[in-house]
């Protein structure tokens, strides 16, 4: 590998030889190479892939019936007609149908010594391998004169990785007073199927790491090593339009946020993202306090309530970059567990949705 690294280098080069080592093998795929068998009474599954019989959990099944277009609904439906067995003819049946139309295939991971599937992508250009991840992202660090910041994956195998680089210059750039931000940052986020590109920006007053995605760029998102593919990606950083719109959007984004209350329901749904990641309850509560807020209206009298119109005691913007402060400074997970990206995906997600509460220019209030 080439590359000019700082003083990161020997714990990136350590966590790069980790996650190469961790890595399973795949197999690329049709629909029909797979083949349903039988549903276990630990409540796994038995599936054949090309002859090979391997052991398959819920949460694999459920992305294989939603790469067939087997919805929960209709396996419902078929179970109550039939049990396990109707389930095992239909999954075969639209796996077939669903091969004619999805000639690039699927990339499966495996893991040779449980014999398990633990993952299943649609290829949409082509298997992007992890060496060919960090190949690019070292030509990638090189070209901007970037160095690495955090590698973040899971401890075990769940197919994603991030990398987050950092510049030696920063770039600093104001929403308002008090709201700087340093631009000078990347992230190169590889998921076995497609390599993303974005923004890592860190909020000046608190330090806060947030991902900003190059959604105004047609090269930010590759999902195959053509030449062609991988030029454009690694020239992004020179496109300083590219650069500036993004941050532009993400500015109408956050000064919408600002300007208005979260919604009982906004901050429910918070509540139960950090719930998700198994986040102890009374750090759930400290973020988004919907059970506090909710006390609070009936005190007041208030019993029936529509959430999403009712407004909480946290403004958005607060709400926001509480998240992006949990996901950038808790103990609660190690340095470089991929959680912390995912809570900032889940982050630039909630900024990014309409408001509930819409928030008005008033000269006469």
């Amino acid at each position: 590998m080439s590359g000019n690294f700082t003083q990161n280098r020997f714990q990136y080069e350590l966590l790069k030889s980790k996650a190469l080592e961790d890595q399973l093998p795949y197999k690329q795929v049709k629909l029909d190479d797979i083949r349903y068998l039988e549903h276990t009474s630990r409540n796994d599954h038995i599936i054949s892939v090309q002859g090979h019989n391997y052991v398959a959990s819920d949460r694999v099944m459920a992305g294989l019936d939603k790469l067939s277009g087997f919805t929960e609904k209709q396996k419902k439906v078929v179970f109550n007609a039939g049990g396990h067995n109707s389930l095992r003819d239909m999954r075969n049946y639209l796996s077939s149908a669903k091969a004619i139309s999805a000639p690039n295939g699927y990339v499966m991971y495996l893991n040779p010594k449980t014999r398990r599937v633990e993952r299943v992508l649609p290829v949409i250009g082509s298997v992007i391998s992890l060496e060919a991840f960090f190949n690019l992202a070292e030509m990638f660090m090189t070209r901007h004169h970037l160095q690495p910041e955090a590698l973040e994956s899971y401890r075990s195998w769940n197919g994603s990785i991030t990398l987050r680089m950092s510049a030696h210059v920063p770039n600093i750039l104001a929403l308002k007073p008090g709201e700087e931000f340093d631009l000078s940052g990347y992230y190169m986020r590889w998921q076995g199927n497609q390599i993303e590109l974005g923004l890592y920006a860190m909020r000046l007053v608190c330090t806060n790491g947030q991902t900003i995605s190059l959604g105004r760029s047609a090269g930010y998102h590759i999902t195959n090593l053509d030449a062609h593919n991988v030029n454009t990606l690694l020239g992004i950083p020179d496109q300083k339009n590219v650069i500036q719109a993004s941050f532009e959007q993400f500015g109408q984004e956050a000064g919408r946020a600002m300007v208005t209350p979260a919604s009982l329901g906004e901050l429910k749904s918070v509540n139960t993202i950090l719930k998700n990641f198994q986040i102890p309850e009374n750090e759930c509560e400290r973020i988004a306090p919907i059970e506090a807020d909710l006390e609070a209206y009936r005190l007041k009298g208030f019993k029936d309530i529509d959430p999403c119109n009712t407004v909480s005691s946290v403004n958005t913007w607060d709400l926001y970059n509480r998240l992006t402060d949990f996901a950038t400074h808790t103990d609660f997970w190690e340095p470089n567990d991929i959680s912390r990206d995912i809570l900032r995906q889940n982050a630039a997600a909630f900024l990014k949705r309409p408001r509930d509460i819409k928030s008005y220019v008033n000269i006469f209030k």
